[in-house]
């Protein structure tokens, strides 16, 4: 049976978080406007970096390690989550006495919300739990979604919404590893963390790019379009979205029972041959009706122009590639290739930040689309070497991964 035929009807559920983050998302824009939801994808921008740092990628492992060792990992996680929390909250009282404002502070305290959200999700997918998974996975947004319909503050409406889902998810977490060995050792936690520094650092740049890109646009071009940015970003990559939020975890699931490299790669290629198909075909509808389905979507008066529409999605599809195989990369202890790629996008856009001197939204993106495109290139020509190399000298799958 093929990993398309093992998507049954109980995965579906997988996909029902995308479903209410893109409702939400769209509420919020026709509720408050471009420029209210352009400051909240910054501020989830900012979160989800720190989130990472928090989190120390430890989803990937739980979903690529095998079953019986998921509990285990996820107990992992959660001690290092905490261990790295301690350090932080030290560091955040030093900030608020140098003056930086305490929503700023609660918010960044609160992406421990997005870390441990990812883990036990993670978890509730390795034991194929999907609708434990999905409950998850949809909280935050739905909470967000009402507290911005009472609250008109980006800042008060995320720290309200993600207080009351830390609450839940510590309850709920807890009832799930009080059976668990939870026997807090600083050492082994240590260890364990210095075991994530590559595929955090990695991960870290990829978000790092992301949100420095909206950084920009933020910056020279205004909040509404960081708006239009944002939205744009979810409509439209929506289906590649959905793509990597369903398939990508049965594959890393696929990627934790397999042994040898070639199978590996195999799936990845798959994989990639299904996201690059699907990308051509949002590049056609978006060429066809773009600007009307994003009107219909916002209820926003903005019509944007074919050119920056597809150079904008362009971006979405570029930058979701280099994403995605961050995952791959992390399973085939490959991290440090595309660590420097990253690192390569993330010095480009501070040239751009610092030397040009446009403040026009289809110039900026035009930067973009430019940089991004060639990092994601030169991933290209690295996957079809690693591809070349083990089909050719190793067609028998006889390389083993140490």
């Amino acid at each position: 049976m093929s990993d398309i035929q093992q998507f049954n009807l109980n995965k579906i559920f997988i996909a029902i978080p995308l479903i209410v983050i893109f409702f939400a998302n769209i509420f919020i824009t026709q509720l408050r406007g471009l420029s209210f939801i352009g400051e909240i994808a910054m501020i989830a921008g900012v979160t989800s970096l720190i989130a990472i740092l928090i989190g120390h990628r430890s989803d990937i492992a739980i979903l690529s390690n095998s079953e019986n060792r998921a509990l285990l990992n996820l107990a992992e996680s959660i001690k290092g989550i905490a261990l790295i929390i301690l350090f932080l909250i030290p560091f955040l009282f030093f900030l608020y006495f140098l003056g930086i404002k305490i929503e700023y502070l609660l918010i960044a305290i609160l992406s421990c919300v997005f870390a441990i959200n990812d883990s036990v999700s993670s978890f509730y997918i390795r034991n194929g739990n999907f609708y434990f998974y999905s409950f998850f996975k949809s909280m935050p947004s739905l909470i967000l979604l009402i507290s911005a319909y009472f609250i008109n503050s980006p800042e008060m409406s995320w720290i309200i919404s993600y207080l009351i889902s830390l609450i839940i998810l510590s309850f709920l977490t807890f009832n799930l590893l009080k059976d668990s060995n939870l026997k807090f050792n600083f050492f082994s936690i240590a260890n364990y963390l210095i075991t994530k520094i590559v595929p955090t650092i990695t991960a870290l740049i990829c978000a790092t790019g992301t949100v420095f890109w909206l950084f920009i646009i933020t910056s020279k071009t205004g909040s509404e379009s960081a708006g239009i940015w944002s939205n744009v970003y979810r409509i439209f990559s929506l289906p590649l979205i959905f793509l990597t939020a369903t398939y990508l975890p049965l594959v890393l699931l696929k990627l934790g029972d397999l042994k040898k490299t070639t199978k590996k790669i195999n799936h990845m290629n798959k994989f990639s041959i299904i996201y690059i198909s699907l990308s051509c075909a949002i590049v056609f509808f978006a060429f066809i009706a773009g600007p009307e389905i994003f009107i219909k979507f916002t209820g926003s008066d903005v019509r944007l122009s074919v050119s920056l529409l597809i150079t904008m999605i362009m971006f979405a599809i570029f930058k979701n590639f280099l994403g995605y195989h961050q995952s791959f990369f992390q399973t085939l202890q490959l991290d440090f290739v595309l660590l420097i790629i990253l690192i390569l996008e993330i010095i480009a856009a501070g040239i751009i930040y610092f030397w040009i001197e446009a403040n026009e939204l289809q110039i900026i993106v035009n930067y973009i689309f430019s940089i991004t495109g060639i990092c994601a290139f030169i991933l290209l020509i690295f996957l079809i070497g690693l591809s070349v190399k083990y089909y050719l000298f190793n067609p028998k799958d006889s390389i083993e991964l140490k």
